[in-house]
């Protein structure tokens, strides 16, 4: 909210009581009645998050100090119950009356977040000229500009996260993300408007990113792009006022941030191997040594919190099957996990605190690993049978979906007692978990989707609406859903009823799917062996296509 004191030749404001002007006669000759009308906004949740200006919801007081033709200085409390002063639900409008003859003046006008003048400082008017005319009415607008007491550095776009207190990373296929600078007043009201200061960024150290200043129609956002996977800078944002306001006691105008560009990996089962991408992709994929056979499904492959890659080699040991491990860039020899323990495994995950779990289908087993993965796992066996596909919801439980018997059970941690049963069909090939908590199953006998609510005991919905044989599910971290099938991907908001946004996919071949950090959806792609990726909001042509070289059955970004 833009909020200027005007100064009016005129009679009160309606609705407002005036001060009189103090030691001065009203009818002194040749002066002027001089009304300095100020409208103090509501304090509200809305206010502090988007909308207060100079003048800040915060105010309780001003000061007024004027030279020029004449000299008058005037302190007023600024509160509903002030002489002068009138509220309403969306503001305080106090009405300041000044004797001044006709001429040339300058005002330095403060508000305060105290009675009395007292408190901090919020905003501040310096070196206003106005004039004062005879026989006319004048209204002069004083646009007072907050004082900030600290500059708030953010992120505006999908692929930037992080804060300045523990540093920003910068996601995405180009690296690039848009950022918000806000000054922010003493009682931390957002100071915009006319009254705001502008920005300017500059890299103080570091490897050179690319800085794109705040402009004239966006003033407080700016794009930061790293140069590769891993660079990082040290920056500072300048806040600038056309007057002194930066000299006020108690003013921060500049702060510092850093930055570092974060390139995600993207793996692929494709035919019998796996391929993995690095950023910017624009280079020949690593085929991953020591695989004897890929597991053409989904979830055949993970990531790790600090980028090692885990993937399922089914063929190894006449179709046993073991796990191997990668570190970055996965170009070494890997390290073997399951061997002689598992058998056919179908599906794999790493947890929020490492624990790895693996579906192992022929023993009707999900066994659980702690880091390092090297002692003996956990088997959790209790109602698992033939088990496909793994999901953990935001507590960690477990869910494992059967391809007999129950249509999926929920363990909670360490996952050694008695699951919550998710009665349904059977044949269930793959589970999901929303962010919100419900569960989606996909059944290879069901057209639809099965949804089930917490606690999952009660019957599930079938989701038919926009959903039909679908494939492989994923959520962005705002809870929505993309369902990948022979139609595309299709988009679902919470409460998933109603299909949104459906994304063409060529030639009808999306089996699988991952997000990266900036919500960039990358699909695995069958019929044309690629791997493809699309910007939000989705509604445009793949930004980036992968080529394969063979039939792709799955893809994960790391993270």
């Amino acid at each position: 909210m833009l909020v200027a004191a005007a100064l009016v030749l005129a009679g009160c404001s309606p609705g407002a009581r005036s001060v009189p002007p103090t030691g001065q006669a009203a009818a002194a000759a040749g002066r002027q009645t001089v009304h300095l009308i100020v409208n103090v906004p509501a304090k509200s949740a809305a206010t502090r998050a988007r909308r207060p200006a100079y003048i800040s919801p915060a105010t309780q007081s001003i000061t007024v100090a004027i030279t020029g033709s004449a000299t008058q200085n005037v302190t007023a409390n600024l509160t509903p119950t002030s002489t002068g002063c009138s509220s309403t639900l969306a503001s305080t409008i106090c009405t300041l009356s000044l004797l001044l003859s006709p001429g040339t003046y300058t005002a330095v006008v403060t508000t305060y977040d105290g009675l009395n003048a007292t408190g901090n400082v919020l905003s501040a008017g310096q070196d206003v000229n106005f004039t004062v005319a005879a026989g006319q009415s004048n209204t002069i607008s004083l646009v007072l500009n907050g004082v900030p007491a600290a500059i708030q550095v953010a992120a505006q776009s999908a692929s930037v996260s992080g804060s300045m207190a523990a540093g920003l990373t910068i996601a995405g296929l180009t690296l690039s993300g848009t950022l918000q600078a806000v000054g922010l007043d003493a009682d931390g009201d957002v100071i915009v408007g006319a009254g705001a200061p502008t920005f300017t960024i500059a890299q103080s150290s570091g490897t050179s990113f690319t800085i794109g200043q705040p402009t004239a129609a966006a003033p407080n956002s700016f794009t930061l792009t790293a140069p590769s996977s891993g660079a990082a800078g040290a920056f500072t944002v300048t806040a600038a006022y056309p007057d002194s306001t930066c000299s006020t006691g108690g003013a921060v105008c500049t702060a510092t941030f850093s930055a570092t560009g974060h390139g995600q990996y993207v793996v692929a089962s494709v035919g019998s191997v796996y391929k993995v991408w690095a950023p910017p992709y624009t280079g020949t994929p690593v085929t991953l040594s020591g695989v004897t056979g890929s597991l053409q499904l989904i979830e055949s492959a993970t990531f790790d919190a600090v980028g090692n890659l885990y993937v399922v080699d089914s063929q190894y040991n006449g179709g046993a099957g073991q796990i191997l491990a990668y570190a970055p860039p996965y170009t070494g020899a890997p390290t073997s996990i399951g061997a002689g323990t598992l058998s056919d495994p179908t599906a794999i995950l790493i947890g929020p605190d490492g624990k790895m779990f693996v579906s192992s289908f022929d023993n009707s087993t999900v066994f659980v690993w702690t880091t390092p993965y090297t002692g003996a796992p956990t088997a959790v066996t209790t109602d698992v049978n033939l088990p496909s596909s793994l999901a953990l919801d935001s507590s960690e439980d477990l869910f494992v979906s059967n391809f007999s018997g129950s249509a999926a059970d929920e363990f909670v941690p360490p996952y050694t007692g008695a699951p919550t049963l998710l009665n349904g069909t059977n044949m269930t090939a793959s589970i999901r978990v929303a962010p919100t908590g419900e569960a989606f199953l996909i059944d290879i006998g069901l057209s639809g989707m099965l949804e089930f609510t917490p606690p999952y005991t009660g019957t599930p919905t079938t989701l038919t609406n926009g959903v039909n044989n679908p494939y492989d599910v994923a959520f962005r971290g705002d809870g929505t859903m993309f369902v990948v099938q022979p139609s595309g991907v299709t988009l679902f908001a919470p409460p998933y009823t109603t299909p949104g946004t459906t994304v063409t996919i060529p030639s009808a071949g999306g089996v699988a799917i991952a997000l990266d950090d900036a919500s960039n959806l990358f699909v695995a792609n069958y019929a044309t062996n690629t791997v493809t990726a699309y910007v939000p909001p989705y509604t445009g042509a793949a930004a980036l296509t992968l080529g394969a070289g063979g039939t792709v059955y799955d893809v994960d970004v790391s993270r």
